[in-house]
């Protein structure tokens, strides 16, 4: 008897024993896996505020990249999320954005090459547009859009307060239509051109025969017009043009580039295929009618616009030529960057 009880009592303490070792082990898993996921919670935390500092730097050097200089930027937040972010330009148009970001003593880096887009991708800007059979490649913002005859196409987003379609018209968007239009100042200040222009002695285009002026090529550098001009190039331009009045393009030199601000209208003309870049501000109106396709790569900006039978791919190369040059009010529009992050699968 007293032979079973000892044989009961050692099983008994066998499994205590066990039960303690079992225990001890679970405890330490549970240990280990708070450890564990404690660590991964602060990687990602760090992570995330990596991904802040590249969303605050793209934010804030969207408006400010063309004064950036070669020294780059740095901005460090001591409150959460904690990052340092580092931007350094690579090329006339790329930067690489560095981020690192800090949780729970554990730190993540981030890193994207960021594309400048002194246009945000919109090919057309305007306060209102009439169109008519338009083929836009790129974005198109507007407080109000009128489709006015034929089919329109927009690869890209439709932004506007207001968008009807009359007479028949229709259009397509691949993108998203955005009823929210973004109030944003235009206005260019043709007073502070006239002023630099005079200061550093722009060239003036010769004139007309009508008293205006012309512009046939070859043209570069930076030109004033103190009264309407006419662009009727027959040899290759690259020039930034500011016009006192308002602007005719007659003809086009395949492999030109301008950027164009006039102080009127921008008229284009009835039918043509461009090669090269145009960028063109109108503080009154751009106008353009035909019964053929004027197609060229560019980006048009006016208070107003009525074109119709008018196909504009996005192309910002004359634009970012004459970045110094270009009025600050027009980065206001959406200037922002194509990113390309470095980590495949970045945690967004």
């Amino acid at each position: 008897m007293n032979g079973e009880r000892g044989a009961a009592m050692l099983w008994l303490l066998f499994i205590v024993a066990l039960l303690l070792i079992l225990g001890t082990s679970l405890l330490y898993l549970a240990r280990s896996e708070l450890a564990v996921s404690g660590h991964l919670i602060n990687a990602t935390r760090a992570q995330y505020a990596a991904e802040a500092g590249i969303k605050l730097a793209v934010t804030h050097l969207g408006q400010s990249f063309p004064e950036l200089g070669e020294e780059g930027w740095l901005y460090e937040h001591a409150d959460e999320p904690v990052f340092a972010v580092r931007a350094e330009k690579k090329d006339y148009r790329t930067l690489l954005i560095t981020s690192v970001g800090y949780a729970g003593g554990l730190a993540q880096k981030a890193e994207v090459l960021a594309v400048y887009r002194p246009l945000g991708r919109q090919v057309l800007v305007a306060g209102d547009i009439a169109a008519g059979a338009l083929v836009a490649e790129g974005h198109v913002a507007a407080r109000e859009v009128l489709f006015t005859a034929g089919a329109s196409s927009i690869d890209g987003d439709l932004r506007a307060e207001w968008v009807e379609a009359a007479g028949g018209a229709a259009f397509a968007v691949s993108g998203h239509i955005c009823p929210d239009w973004p109030q944003r100042e235009t206005d260019v200040d043709f007073s502070g051109l006239m002023l630099q222009a005079a200061r550093e002695d722009w060239e003036e285009p010769p004139p007309s025969a009508d008293g205006g002026y012309i512009i046939t090529g070859p043209a570069a550098g930076t030109l004033f017009a103190p009264g309407d001009t006419v662009i009727a190039l027959q040899e290759a331009a690259d020039c930034f043009l500011v016009v006192d009045g308002d602007l005719t393009v007659n003809g086009w030199a395949p492999g030109s580039r301008m950027a164009a601000l006039a102080a009127g209208d921008v008229i284009l003309p009835p039918a043509a295929a461009w090669e090269g870049s145009l960028f063109l501000y109108a503080a009154g109106k751009i106008l353009r009618s035909g019964e053929d396709m004027l197609s060229f790569d560019g980006c048009l900006v006016a208070c107003e616009m009525d074109v119709s039978k008018l196909h504009v791919r996005y192309c910002d190369e004359a634009a970012l030529a004459y970045l110094k040059l270009l009025p600050k009010e027009l980065f206001r529009l959406g200037a922002t960057f194509d990113l390309e992050w470095t980590d495949p699968e970045p945690r967004r």
